[in-house]
């Protein structure tokens, strides 16, 4: 057991029966407790008092004004040391992300267990003690920090100049990483990781992936043997107890994506372990979202992730980690035109201010997949997206994310070219949902904006997997003209909105242009 002195416990509760409950619980197994009604009073005790006086935190989630994962937000800026416990009527399950997202050490359901509350309480100040003795290692983490942009800047080989690498670390020693790899028969391995957690073990974590990766693909394994191996060090040893304890209280995972490339015949091995799922950009400006996303590293032993392939693939694969989907949320616009933006702000030596409002690492990658290696895409995302069958009754939030997504990229576009464009897109994105997926959720149309960085127009492509339709257009348009008729005004309304429109299997498949309008 820890000394009494280490053992000050901050219980945060509006409740006034549940905080009683808890401090005489807690009192009663030699714990010291202070209790707050709310919030607000939680925080001015731990100003007043100091951080350091206080060993653990158990607060309740709902309560009036501020809740408790606005309080654990609070601690992760103001000192994220302090190991918590989040507390919660039954059936908040959705909740458990994201505290513990906000590094609460573990989340109890009301009413509590006693029993499990002693052992989360003794978790958590174990995990407050360990955090504290991190902290001490900051300047060993600095270094560390510095020693990974050092490896970012360092002379790129000559087969992995088809790779362009953007990184804005938020963290001195973060958990995002990069690491391309020379493959057997002249292959190339790409490796983008993010380890749980911003501390020196997460970057140890990281660099021990690495070197375990580099040393697996030399002897001729596969990124998805190297992901099935690490998971299994992740699940069987350092997530379990050794000796009566965990060896880190707080669960470690890795998010990564790893891609294989072959130049010969442009095939690409894709495996997605828990990082968001890449965007393939094709010479003729079609995107899509590509290869199944899986748990990450560390949940689940034996990894159940497979490989996906893609045969003669052409064009650009961009990829990126979470922390640039956080803040594509928070920006409300697509994570694949964020992409675009960031690549675009890096070659001219800017730092885009939005990365003000960012809370973890920003990492992308882009890969040439053709025979150039320096080639520039013609084409550039601006939103890649795949939108659930039964998502018509959202269309008008979803217009909103392309607005943001295009405006983002060319904020001086004119209004007549973003109206029709918009308008347009609507169009066809509902009859896609309405028809060709049928309001069935387990369907999906898939959703493209590219911007072509020569011809200074827009391409959209809108795809569902219905059978289509065939009747020919002009001819319908020519008799449409002539008398009344309801039937298929959207394909001829569309026609005369976009600057080409081009129809594939049957009209199931809708490519159209919009010129800029000179902007």
């Amino acid at each position: 057991m820890l000394q009494t002195d280490t053992r000050l416990v901050l219980v945060v509760d509006d409740d006034f029966i549940s905080r009683r409950l808890l401090e005489s619980a807690l009192s009663k197994n030699q714990y010291r407790v202070v209790c707050a009604s709310g919030v607000s009073e939680a925080k001015d005790l731990l100003k007043k008092d100091g951080f350091e006086a206080f060993s653990a935190i158990v607060t309740d989630f709902r309560m009036p004004e501020l809740t408790g994962l606005d309080l654990l937000n609070w601690l992760e800026i103001n000192d994220p040391t302090i190991g918590s416990i989040m507390v919660t009527a039954e059936g908040e399950k959705r909740l458990v992300a994201e505290s513990m997202r906000a590094r609460a050490v573990d989340f109890l359901e009301k009413p509590v267990e006693m029993r499990r509350l002693m052992k989360a309480v003794d978790r958590a100040i174990a995990e407050t003690n360990d955090r504290r003795k991190s902290r001490v290692t900051q300047n060993a983490v600095k270094d560390l920090g510095a020693a990974q942009s050092a490896l970012l800047k360092a002379p790129v080989r000559e087969e992995f100049r088809r790779i362009l690498v953007c990184h804005f670390p938020m963290h001195e020693a973060g958990g995002d990483f990069y690491t391309a790899l020379p493959l057997d028969n002249g292959r190339i391995g790409v490796l983008l990781a993010d380890v749980s957690g911003h501390d020196l073990r997460s970057a140890f974590v990281g660099a021990f992936f690495q070197g375990m990766a580099r040393g697996l693909t030399a002897k001729s394994s596969s990124i998805g043997d190297v992901f099935r191996h690490f998971s299994r060090i992740l699940a069987e040893e350092w997530n379990q107890p050794a000796e009566g304890k965990l060896i880190s209280s707080v669960l470690m995972s890795v998010a990564a994506c790893g891609l294989e490339f072959d130049p010969s015949d442009n095939s690409v091995r894709l495996c997605n372990c828990g990082a968001p799922r890449p965007a393939l950009v094709t010479p003729d400006g079609l995107a899509t979202l590509i290869g199944q996303w899986n748990s990450p590293l560390g949940w689940e032993y034996p990894l159940t992730a497979t490989d996906a392939g893609l045969p003669e693939a052409e064009g650009h694969i961009f990829f990126w980690t979470d922390g640039l989907d956080d803040l594509a949320t928070t920006l409300k616009c697509s994570p694949a035109g964020l992409v675009t933006d960031i690549f675009k702000k890096q070659a001219l030596g800017q730092r885009p201010d939005y990365l003000q409002k960012a809370n973890d690492d920003i990492m992308a990658v882009r890969v040439c997949l053709g025979s150039d290696p320096l080639a520039e895409p013609d084409f550039m995302p601006l939103h890649v997206d795949e939108i659930s069958g039964n998502g018509a009754n959202r269309i008008d939030s979803l217009q909103e994310a392309w607005a943001d997504s295009i405006r983002r990229f060319q904020p001086d576009l004119n209004e007549s070219t973003a109206f029709d464009l918009l308008l347009a897109t609507r169009e066809v994105v509902l009859n896609g949902l309405v028809h060709g997926c049928a309001d069935n959720a387990e369907k999906a149309v898939r959703l493209s904006i590219c911007w072509n960085q020569k011809g200074s127009f827009f391409r959209v492509s809108v795809e569902d997997p219905g059978p289509g339709h065939d009747f020919p257009v002009d001819s319908h348009e020519e008799a449409a003209s002539a008398e009344l008729m309801t039937s298929h005004r959207g394909l001829i309304f569309i026609k005369h909105l976009a600057t080409r429109l081009e129809t594939r299997r049957r009209g199931a498949h809708v490519i159209m242009d919009f010129h800029s309008g000179g902007n």
